[in-house]
C-alpha cells in the first residue's frame, strides 16, 4: 500500500439493502474530514492445532469500528445519521428507542509513492453511526479546537458476497476520487 499522507472528503448516503443487491439514497457531503481511522474485529486467524502444529487457518470479518473526524458537523446531518427528529420551533431532540439508520460511508485518501501523489476512494459499504459524545472545553488565553468525531459500526452489506469495503487506487486528482467515491454511494 501507498503512503498516506492525508484524508479528505466524507460523504454518507441512507442504505437499502434491496433484497441482496443494495442501494444507497439522500447521500450528503459531511464537510472536511480532520482524521479516519478504520479498526477491523475478526482479523486474526483462528488456527486449527492437530498432530503438534498449526493445520488449518481461517480469518474471518466479525465487524469493526471507523471513526471519522469532521471540521464541523451540521445538526441536520447528525439528525439525519442517528435517526433523530428535528423541527425549527422546537429544535434537536434526542430518542432513546430510535436506531440510527444503516448508512454507507465515503471518504478520499491522499497518498505519496516514489514522490508521486495519488488519490484513493475508500467506501465502507454498511456503518451504523454511534450516539456521539459531546466534549467541550473553555476557551482560554489560546484557541483549543474541538473537532466532532463520528464513530460507525461497520457491517457486511446484504450482498451474496457480504461485501464491508471497497478501494481504488491511482486517481490522479482528488476531484476523480471524490467522484468515485459519490459513484459508489449513488450522489450525483
Amino acid at each position: 500500500m501507498n503512503t498516506s499522507i492525508g484524508v479528505s472528503k466524507p460523504y454518507y448516503a441512507k442504505y437499502n439493502p434491496n433484497s441482496g443487491s443494495p442501494t444507497y439514497s439522500t447521500g450528503a457531503s459531511l464537510g472536511m474530514a480532520t482524521e479516519c481511522s478504520i479498526v477491523v474485529d475478526g482479523k486474526d486467524p483462528a488456527i486449527l492445532y492437530a498432530d503438534n502444529g498449526a493445520a488449518e487457518s481461517v480469518a474471518t470479518f466479525a465487524g469493526g469500528t471507523a471513526t471519522l473526524g469532521v471540521h464541523k458537523l451540521t445538526l441536520a446531518h447528525l439528525i439525519d445519521l442517528l435517526g433523530q427528529t428535528y423541527s425549527a420551533s422546537s429544535g434537536a431532540t434526542f430518542k432513546a428507542d430510535i436506531n440510527a439508520p444503516y448508512v454507507g460511508v465515503g471518504i478520499v485518501s491522499m497518498n505519496i509513492s516514489g514522490g508521486t501523489i495519488t488519490y484513493r476512494a475508500i467506501v465502507l459499504y454498511k456503518c451504523q453511526c454511534k450516539q456521539p459524545d459531546v466534549t467541550l472545553v473553555t476557551k482560554g488565553d489560546t484557541v483549543e479546537y474541538q473537532v466532532p468525531s463520528l464513530e460507525f459500526a461497520i457491517l457486511r452489506d446484504d450482498s451474496a458476497d457480504a461485501k464491508w469495503m471497497w478501494m481504488q487506487d491511482g486517481y490522479a486528482t482528488e476531484a476523480l476520487a471524490e467522484a468515485a467515491v459519490k459513484s459508489a454511494l449513488g450522489i450525483t
